[in-house]
């Protein structure tokens, strides 16, 4: 349906039931929008600039000093989106008027992604999205100044009965951070967030999968379990095994990496002859590098997985990602994959399966090399975690070899649970199940 075409009198109807926000979008104009709340009109500008969306607050609606009727709020929007067009970033607090009475949230959110999370943070991007979620549409057009420790407390509640506590507790530690960093830019002279205690508390998950589940998700995976189930356009239908999921979900199964470095994973950063995967600092969530050993399993499927190619200046290349849909990034969106991944393992189990998430898989692997007695020191290395005191200092040994007998013998386990049988340490065949 098309946007509708504002006029004063339609903006002066406009309403918003208490505790409730309202946008509507002009249709003269794209990108302008009258944010309506129960005790306010506010125009903003939602325009993409430096590579994001921004949301922009022009000012108040009205006729008197310092607001904005329609007409002038379409001139400055289509103002700014000049600016803007000619290469210029427009942040909300360059352009408010001196008598709104301070900053508004949406430019200190603006300001603390550049001057902060975008310099300190390896992935930024989750803020933003956070931010842009949560914490805009309800703060938004907020002069910063006035939000008070209530207003925080009732909004980290209103988040928790609609999104759940952990959401509520990860939002408000956000916040946490945003006003102490504009205390430190002297934006405001008190934290309002300082004592605010956040919702519930991040439960530990315990979760890992049993031998059932493990079989279960190595048939899943197998190409020969797919079937010849058809989707509305006649094409096969979408199944865990389809290249590059099927190949992502074994390979966390047998590294035991982090979900969002296998991923990433970059043809660069292999080496098949001597079986490793080398992850930079800057790729790790530990910012340490990371020497991965391979284990013949992992080696073997690599072998095996399709290149696709990209067009650079003209020319077809190889893509530099292991794992990808169109070779130009790596995969991302695993909802989807993991949910196609559930209903075939149920279908491989015959019931039901208790809920699971990819990162299980990792504690899977940990709990398995305690369990083949694996040295709880060379676990944490397989893992790659953060190392503490002296050790994250000077210990800079990347301790391979005996990473690599860990993940061998892990490979080796997952042959016997996969296959119902033991197999000699140093033959590892995974490709049986669920192949008949």
């Amino acid at each position: 349906m098309a946007n509708p075409i504002l006029t004063d009198a339609k903006v002066r109807g406009l309403k918003a039931a208490s505790g409730q926000r309202l946008e509507v979008p002009d249709a003269l104009v794209p990108g302008l929008r009258i944010r309506v709340t129960p005790t306010s009109k506010t125009w903003i500008l939602r325009q993409r600039a430096g590579g994001k969306v921004r949301t922009m607050t022009i000012g108040p609606f009205g006729d008197g000093a310092g607001a904005y009727s329609l007409a002038a709020a379409r001139t400055k929007a289509v103002a700014m989106q000049g600016t803007i067009a000619g290469g210029a970033i427009i942040a909300p607090a360059t352009i408010r008027r001196a008598q709104e009475g301070g900053e508004r949230v949406a430019g200190v959110v603006d300001t603390f992604m550049t001057r902060w999370a975008e310099k300190r943070i390896k992935n930024p991007s989750s803020y933003r999205w956070m931010f842009d979620k949560y914490v805009i549409p309800h703060f938004g057009d907020w002069q910063i100044q006035a939000i008070k420790r209530r207003d925080l407390a009732d909004f980290l509640d209103l988040i928790a009965d609609k999104h759940g506590m952990t959401t509520a507790r990860r939002v408000g530690g956000l916040l946490k951070r945003l006003f102490k960093f504009a205390v430190s830019r002297d934006v405001i002279e008190a934290d309002p967030a300082a004592a605010l205690i956040l919702p519930g508390a991040e439960v530990q998950r315990e979760r890992t999968l049993t031998e059932d589940e493990i079989r279960a998700l190595w048939v899943a995976t197998d190409p020969a379990s797919r079937g010849d189930e058809r989707n509305k356009a006649g094409r096969l239908a979408a199944h865990p095994s389809m290249f590059p999921w099927g190949a992502y979900f074994r390979l966390l199964l047998l590294t035991g990496q982090r979900r969002g470095e296998v991923a990433g994973m970059r043809w660069a950063d292999i080496d098949l002859k001597a079986r490793t995967w080398a992850l930079a600092s800057a790729d790790t969530k530990s910012a340490r590098a990371h020497l991965v050993p391979l284990s013949p399993a992992v080696v073997a499927l690599l072998t095996g997985l399709p290149r696709l190619s990209i067009d650079m200046d003209g020319k077809s290349v190889p893509s530099p990602y292991v794992l990808t849909t169109n070779g130009a990034a790596p995969i991302s969106m695993f909802s989807k994959p993991k949910g196609w991944l559930d209903d075939a393992m149920c279908a491989a189990l015959g019931g039901e399966l208790s809920d699971w998430r990819i990162h299980d898989l990792r504690r899977t692997v940990s709990t398995g090399l305690a369990r083949l007695g694996v040295d709880p020191f060379v676990r944490r290395r397989v893992l790659n975690h953060a190392l503490q005191g002296v050790d994250a200092i000077y210990d800079q040994f990347d301790y391979l070899e005996p990473k690599r007998a860990a993940l061998d013998l892990w490979a080796t386990e997952l042959d016997r649970i996969v296959n119902g049988k033991p197999e000699a340490a140093n033959v590892v065949q995974m490709s049986k199940a669920g192949a008949k």
